[in-house]
């Protein structure tokens, strides 16, 4: 699996883009106050972890229906799908889905092999 992650370019640039909006200011960090409440947080990454689960839990179903595609995850439900991360993240804002607080995977079988 292929989870996006905190150090990943493109989910610190969702992130930027979610603190801009919230602070009004144009930040490229992430403050504290941009993500909200430690409660706040603390539920999100509860709900993170658990979609992770239900990730695991659910591969060879969720790989039969969506083969090749990028997958959204949020409360253990698909809220959207296609060929490419980008598509997947203008569903998300159409559908008003905060793109930071939600798992992003790719559903593939093939293995990716980096030069390091």
């Amino acid at each position: 699996m292929h989870v996006l992650s905190w150090g990943t370019s493109l989910c610190r640039q969702v992130t930027e883009r979610v603190a801009r909006r919230k602070n009004g200011r144009g930040a490229r960090r992430v403050t504290p106050a941009a993500l909200g409440s430690p409660e706040w947080v603390r539920e999100m990454l509860r709900q993170a972890t658990e979609d992770g689960a239900y990730l695991q839990a659910n591969w060879k179903r969720l790989m039969a229906k969506h083969p090749e595609q990028w997958v959204a995850i949020r409360r253990q439900r698909i809220v959207a799908h296609a060929d490419t991360a980008e598509s997947v993240l203008s569903q998300l804002t159409a559908k008003g889905i905060d793109p930071a607080w939600t798992t992003i995977e790719l559903l593939t079988d093939r293995t990716k092999h980096l030069i390091l």
